[in-house]
């Protein structure tokens, strides 16, 4: 790598860190690659949405409407050499990221405290709960919560690390399971996950070359700061587009990455749970009048390149439901909202304010509870 190269991996130029800083708010962080997405940032460029479509999501949508810019919807982001990315380290409003890159307060403490029961939740951006207001609105801590008020005890006898990034695949999962989690003494392994897959598919990406294509995105943030101080830019990473990818071939690249995961816990008796997590698009529940605005928006515009998203969910409903894989788990959350009739839990199309992320980290923790449950 040449040595102007190595300088943007040591860290931007200390004035570039200190301006973002200033402007960014009060986060701590040594090098991000990319900066603090507010919900502000969000809706001011965004076409089609507006605060009224977010804040009622929430059960406090007042709160929401005035705090809009202290509100993290996705934190910043760094290099990772088998990830592409992940999430860079720091506090970012309220958004606490810990020093493995997971959604926490807590470190992730190596030996695991005597009686303490670990679990890890991974995907992409509802895994990680974008938009959610701090840490302790975060699907894994409402999971947490429901697991400890479950085991019956005042102690803490359950903790639940939210290892999600957004956009990731269930490439980036099995990566980051055989890479990181599995050393990490985990009880259980469960994957949020589903619609990153659909989505890189309807984006002509093959979902197992998607980790490493994601180096160019990289490549273009450090183009951009290389650019302002006026220092050569880094040659761009090709980047494959199959235009003909099919959603067979995704079920196919999921069921690798599964299979490939499910054996390598099962070599220290970890169970793996896949949850197929909710969908304005493919949910039959009574919507509210804001969730069907937003469903007419977007069926219109996730009907990418010919392929429909409800396609894409229905293939891999079927092949997780059917697969026979030890030490793997399935369940389908598609369904969990649609007993709830006219009340506002989408503010889009994959994400929620508390209320939403509540019923889903609720579901989950009934869920994994027979699966961490003490004999």
């Amino acid at each position: 790598m040449k040595s102007h190269n190595r300088t943007f991996f040591k860290g931007l130029i200390p004035a570039i860190q200190n301006s973002q800083r200033k402007e960014k708010s009060n986060y701590e962080v040594d090098s991000p690659l990319t900066e603090v997405i507010t919900l502000e940032t969000l809706l001011k460029f965004s076409v089609d949405r507006n605060i009224e479509d977010i804040a009622t999501a929430y059960s406090y949508p007042e709160k929401i409407k005035k705090n809009i810019g202290q509100i993290v919807w996705i934190s910043p982001r760094e290099p990772h050499p088998f990830l592409g990315e992940q999430l860079a380290s720091g506090e970012f409003f309220n958004c606490r990221i810990n020093s493995l890159h997971m959604r926490n307060r807590e470190e992730v403490k190596v030996p695991k405290p005597d009686g303490q029961k670990r679990i890890f939740l991974i995907g992409a951006s509802t895994a990680y709960s974008a938009g959610a207001v701090d840490n302790e609105e975060t699907i894994g801590h409402f999971m947490e919560k429901e697991l400890n008020d479950l085991f019956y005890s005042k102690d803490k006898m359950v903790e639940v690390f939210t290892a999600a990034t957004p956009q990731w695949s269930s490439t980036h999962e099995r990566i980051l399971i055989a890479n990181r989690l599995a050393r990490l003494e985990p009880d259980l392994i469960v994957a949020l996950s589903g619609a990153a897959d659909i989505f890189w598919t309807c984006q002509g990406q093959d979902t197992l070359e998607v980790a490493p294509d994601w180096y160019q995105e990289f490549i273009n943030h450090s183009n951009h700061h290389l650019n302002l101080i006026n220092q050569p830019l880094i040659k761009k990473y090709p980047r494959n587009i199959f235009e003909n990818r099919s959603f067979n071939r995704m079920v196919e690249n999921y069921l690798y990455n599964i299979k490939q995961s499910a054996y390598l816990l099962s070599q220290d008796n970890i169970p793996l749970l896949y949850a197929l997590q909710p969908s304005l698009i493919t949910s039959r529940k009574s919507k509210s009048k804001i969730e069907k605005k937003n469903y007419d928006k977007f069926e219109y515009r996730c009907a990418i390149q010919n392929k429909s998203v409800e396609t894409g969910y229905a293939l891999l409903r079927k092949s997780l439901s059917e697969a026979s894989i030890n030490n793997f788990l399935f369940t389908d959350l598609t369904t969990i909202f649609d007993e709830y009739n006219d009340e506002h839990f989408f503010m889009d199309s994959f994400h929620f304010g508390d209320k939403g992320s509540k019923v889903i980290g609720e579901n989950l923790a009934n869920i994994a509870l027979p699966l961490i449950k003490k004999d």
